[in-house]
C-alpha cells in the first residue's frame, strides 16, 4: 500500500519526460503544458478520508465516484464501496444481483470488517480514500470515525444523503437514513 504514494511522482515523471520531448520538438506550448502538468501532479495532498453513508439507491455510489477525483493529488481519491466488495467476495461481477445470503448479517459484518481494515491501510499509506457503505449500524459509524480519527487526517462524514433520486426504491420507501454526526470536517493533530 505505501506504492500507492509514489503514484504522483511517476505521473508527475512522465509528465516531465513529456514536457522534454514537446521541448526537443520545438514544441514550446506542449512543453509548458506537460511541465505545469507535472508540478500540479507533484504536489502533495493531505491523507483525508471520506464516509458517504445511504440506503440502496440513494447515489451514495455516484456521489463517491465524482468526488473521488477531485480530492488530493492526481489521480484523486482512492473508493471503496461495500457493493463492490460484497460483489468480489462472492466471485460476482459488478453488474450482477447477489442473492439474499449474500446479505446476511455475517456477510455484512465481514464485508464491513474488509472494508474497515482497506480504508485503514490506504490512509497509512498518507492517500485520501472515499467509503461508500450503507453505515446503517451505530457500530459501523463509529468504527470508520475511529479510523479516520488517526494522527492528521481529515475526516468528512456525509449521513443526510437527501439526493434520492424520484423513482428509486429508498424514495418510494419514504426511507431516511439513521442519524450520523452531522457532516463536518476536522483537523486532528
Amino acid at each position: 500500500m505505501r506504492r500507492l504514494g509514489l503514484l504522483p511522482l511517476f505521473m508527475s515523471l512522465r509528465a516531465t519526460i513529456r514536457a522534454h520531448i514537446g521541448a526537443a520538438q520545438n514544441k514550446p506550448i506542449e512543453a509548458r503544458r506537460y511541465f505545469d502538468l507535472a508540478r500540479e501532479l507533484a504536489r502533495d495532498g493531505a491523507p483525508r478520508l471520506i464516509a458517504i453513508g445511504g440506503y440502496s439507491g440513494s447515489g451514495k455510489s455516484s456521489v463517491a465516484a465524482a468526488l473521488a477525483p477531485l480530492i488530493g493529488a492526481a489521480p484523486g481519491a482512492r473508493t471503496l464501496s461495500s457493493d463492490r466488495l460484497r460483489k468480489r467476495l462472492h466471485g460476482a461481477e459488478p453488474t450482477r444481483r447477489l442473492p439474499k445470503e449474500a446479505y446476511a448479517r455475517e456477510v455484512s459484518a465481514r464485508v464491513y470488517e474488509e472494508m474497515m481494515i482497506e480504508a485503514g491501510r490506504v490512509a497509512r499509506a498518507g492517500w485520501p480514500v472515499v467509503v461508500d457503505a450503507v453505515f446503517d449500524r451505530v457500530s459501523s459509524r463509529a468504527e470508520i470515525e475511529r479510523i479516520a480519527r488517526r494522527p492528521a487526517r481529515r475526516f468528512s462524514a456525509s449521513g443526510s444523503m437527501s439526493i434520492f433520486r424520484r423513482g428509486s426504491r429508498a424514495s418510494r420507501r419514504g426511507a431516511t437514513i439513521p442519524p450520523m454526526r452531522r457532516p463536518r470536517c476536522c483537523w486532528r493533530k
